[in-house]
């Protein structure tokens, strides 16, 4: 749903973000199903390879918004809304990519020590996981406010713009 969101932030059509939050849902459906395929390895490689293949699509989307963004800022005026919408997508894929990139280092790591050491009573991966979703929360909430903040002082300059002309004439 948050890839959907994010993507949709900025796009004019719905195709882009059905298609990239489908393939973050998948990635996740097959994260999902490892542990029901772990006693065949073979089945479990493939589903981790489709997962990440799967979730590297993300990285590629990233690149396409970078140059979007790019070619917007040479032909539009710094306060158009397209733009700020722009600017605010980019800047929440860019939380996101962070975001999952960083727990999938946390499960990447906690299954290849898993293979290594014993479990204690204490599941750290978890913890991780809660901590990483409670920054991520912060930081996608901070970048929301901040662009109301901003699209609230457009409006208001815009109006101040209209008075002057006004007195003008």
């Amino acid at each position: 749903m948050m890839t959907f969101i994010v993507e949709a932030i900025d796009s004019t059509e719905a195709r882009i973000p059905i298609l990239a939050a489908a393939s973050q849902s998948l990635s996740t459906l097959c994260g999902l199903f490892l542990p029901a395929v772990s006693m065949l390895p073979a089945a479990w490689g493939v589903l981790l390879v489709v997962s990440f293949f799967l979730y590297f699509a993300i990285f590629a989307r990233l690149s396409a918004k970078r140059h979007r963004l790019k070619l917007m800022r040479t032909s539009l005026p710094p306060d158009c809304y397209a733009l700020v919408r722009a600017e605010l997508g980019m800047r929440l894929l860019w939380q996101c990519v962070f975001t999952w990139s960083a727990l999938t280092a946390v499960w990447t790591v906690d299954v290849l020590v898993g293979t290594v050491v014993t479990r204690g009573a204490t599941d750290w991966c978890f913890i991780a996981d809660c901590v990483i979703d409670c920054i991520a929360k912060a930081l996608y909430t901070t970048a929301i406010m901040e662009q109301a903040d901003t699209a609230a002082q457009l409006t208001r300059i815009r109006k101040e713009a209209r008075k002057r002309t006004r007195l003008h004439w």
